[in-house]
């Protein structure tokens, strides 16, 4: 009986296999152990990575090309489990943090700035549609609020 196996990997483990027996049947086997996680602040590649579902914050760290030479790991329990779909943020060393322009900043920019990815989304689209006079302008964006605009003013000048 001819069996052939496609396996995809992410970091060294089975996510999803398809496997065509010799009667030309196909079965698809999906894993449903993986989730979307987020990173940002003070790592190399800040962004969204899919990571098996019991993943520690070292295991998204290592996906997002480890840390940046500015980190705070004091500030981290490294071996805490992510929840699904959270948002990791790892601190910059005091005064290794930068204020950048608002009106240049990417959807990384605010992610690195521990804004989800949800909320940097519409403050890009929003930002790049409409004449900002002040970074309190950004309350206007629905489902932005007090907390999310002073995450901006710390990070980002106008």
């Amino acid at each position: 009986m001819l069996k052939i196996i496609f396996i995809w990997f992410l970091s060294g483990i089975v996510i999803a296999s398809i496997e065509i027996d010799s009667n030309k049947k196909i079965f698809f086997n999906d894993t449903s152990n993986f989730y979307n996680f987020y990173i940002s602040g003070s790592v190399n590649n800040p962004g969204k990575y899919t990571n098996y579902k019991y993943a520690k914050v070292i295991d998204i760290i290592n996906s997002a090309g480890g840390l940046s030479l500015f980190s705070d790991i004091s500030k981290i329990n490294i071996y805490r489990h992510v929840a699904k779909e959270e948002n990791v943020y790892i601190p910059f060393l005091k005064g290794h943090e930068t204020k950048k322009y608002l009106l240049s900043a990417s959807i990384n920019d605010f992610l690195i700035a521990g804004i989800n990815i949800k909320n940097s989304n519409l403050i890009f689209k929003y930002i790049h549609s409409h004449i900002i006079k002040n970074i309190d302008d950004l309350s206007y964006i629905s489902g932005i609020g007090v907390t999310t605009v002073s995450k901006i003013k710390k990070w980002f000048f106008l």
